[in-house]
């Protein structure tokens, strides 16, 4: 078998499930993946972060009784797909972003609710 770090021989003297020519190589390839796992985390925790301040913005401009619509969402480059819960309000499911909760109604009308943080 062949080591999945550096393609080298893997030992008949390593333990039998053994994937890796030395411990050393093991720990190498369980600190990759560790950053490759942390980097995924990352990024998402950014975009969460970024369409949040979108929202919290929108959310602001229809405190002033200002109508928005999605493709106000949309051309402030708010990512649709992304929801980190959901939520009933008013009688209407929400996705929540963060501290927010937006609906889109099938008008394209949109409402924002921001959420009370809990502690």
């Amino acid at each position: 078998m062949k080591c999945r770090h550096c393609g080298g021989e893997v030992l008949s003297n390593r333990h039998g499930n053994s994937r890796y020519c030395c411990d050393d190589h093991e720990k190498a390839a369980r600190k990759l993946r560790s950053k490759l796992r942390y980097g995924k985390l990352s990024s998402l925790n950014k975009e969460i972060e970024r369409c949040q301040a979108i929202l919290q913005q929108v959310y602001l401009i229809q405190s002033l009784k200002k109508p928005i619509l999605g493709r106000d969402l949309k051309t402030l480059g708010f990512n649709f797909s992304l929801s980190t819960n959901e939520h009933l309000e008013n009688g209407k499911l929400c996705k929540v972003v963060g501290n927010y909760a937006y609906h889109l109604d099938q008008n394209e009308n949109l409402s924002i609710w921001k959420l009370k943080s809990k502690k």
